[in-house]
């Protein structure tokens, strides 16, 4: 074990938090920002911690072989991990694109209107150029800067 593990690690820690910290601020900015009393923020919240915190743990122990060597290597504990983390993903990106739906048509949505903003928001990389620009045209709609219409 040398350093490189332990930058491995440190750079693996910093994009999980990034990335899920993220999920967690934008949340928490429409969950202000919007008048849904419907969406379970406590959910939210409770899911968007445990999967930091899970990832960066199970990560660890991985890298370190802490546990049982054979633990990491069983495909039911990888599956089961993946299975998690999507499943994670999802909850997180449903009350988000929910959220940001429900504000830009003001209207009750349905799963149809957000599903998109789900799969973007959890192919990060790439959706992230097709849902940040929606972002700032709802903060500037909210602030007064820009009408509803615009497309700027």
């Amino acid at each position: 074990m040398g350093t490189n593990v332990f930058f491995d690690i440190f750079l693996y820690c910093l994009h999980v938090c990034f990335y899920i910290g993220w999920l967690l601020l934008l949340g928490a900015w429409l969950r202000g920002v919007s008048s849904n009393p419907k969406m379970n923020y406590s959910l939210f919240i409770g899911v968007g911690l445990s999967l930091v915190s899970v990832l960066i743990s199970y990560r660890i122990l991985e890298a370190l072989d802490i546990l049982t060597p054979d633990v990491f290597g069983n495909t039911f504990v990888t599956l089961s991990m993946m299975c998690y983390i999507l499943g994670s993903l999802i909850v997180l990106a449903s009350f988000i694109g929910k959220n940001l739906k429900a504000i830009e048509i003001g209207d009750d949505v349905d799963i149809n209107d957000y599903f998109n903003d789900i799969l973007s928001l959890i192919f990060w990389p790439i959706g992230i150029w097709m849902f940040q620009p929606r972002i700032n045209r709802l903060e500037r709609r909210l602030s007064g800067r820009v009408s509803k219409d615009s497309n700027t």
